[in-house]
């Protein structure tokens, strides 16, 4: 059995997970846009050394394009309803 503060718990945090979530949604968005820009032709190889080695331009571009859209299409759904449920409680 839970308790009213386990639940109200329950109900915080997952507003701050799909808070997190729509704002991560958000900065790949702009990224995104980044990416359109120009941001897509500059990248080269090197610049993928340290904490980036092992991706590569394609890694990226490929969630800023096909992974982002996915993403879209699914919140789109029903009439944009996921994308209506998770602005509803965004805090």
């Amino acid at each position: 059995m839970s308790t009213q503060g386990t639940r109200s718990d329950h109900i915080t945090r997952t507003r701050q997970a799909t808070t997190a979530l729509l704002d991560a949604l958000d900065d790949l968005r702009s990224l995104q846009k980044s990416w359109d820009a120009g941001m897509g032709t500059w990248i080269t190889q090197d610049d993928f050394d340290g904490a980036n080695d092992g991706l590569t331009k394609t890694d990226i571009s490929a969630v800023s394009t096909t992974s982002l859209d996915a993403i879209d299409d699914l919140l789109a759904a029903g009439g944009n309803a996921h994308a209506t449920n998770l602005e509803k409680i965004r805090l």
